[in-house]
């Protein structure tokens, strides 16, 4: 009788980084359902001329979106000139094709 072939080792990698994601996922959704629950109040918001009363929880989940936007737009400008600069060189030094 033969002996049984082993398991793939990149196959078992792949199986248990799964499994590890699956974990991780889950761990988050049951974070993220305990904040909503936890946070579910309403709160006063007052902006200038206008006064709200939104549930906590919408309010944190805005102030995250606008927090990201800012931290894009005014990271992104820096990026965009690097990535431009370095193209034009390159078409400079390699010809029209850039190569």
């Amino acid at each position: 009788m033969s002996e049984p072939v082993p398991a793939d080792p990149a196959a078992a990698r792949r199986r248990r980084r799964r499994l590890a994601r699956t974990v991780a996922g889950l761990v988050a959704l049951v974070a993220v359902i305990s904040f909503v629950v936890q946070n579910a109040h309403s709160v006063t918001v007052r902006l200038w001329f206008y006064t709200g009363h939104p549930e906590l929880v919408w309010v944190v989940v805005g102030s995250l979106v606008v927090g990201g936007l800012v931290g894009y737009l005014v990271g992104h400008p820096g990026r965009r000139r690097r990535v431009f600069g370095g193209r034009r060189r390159r078409r400079e030094v390699g010809g029209e094709d850039g190569r």
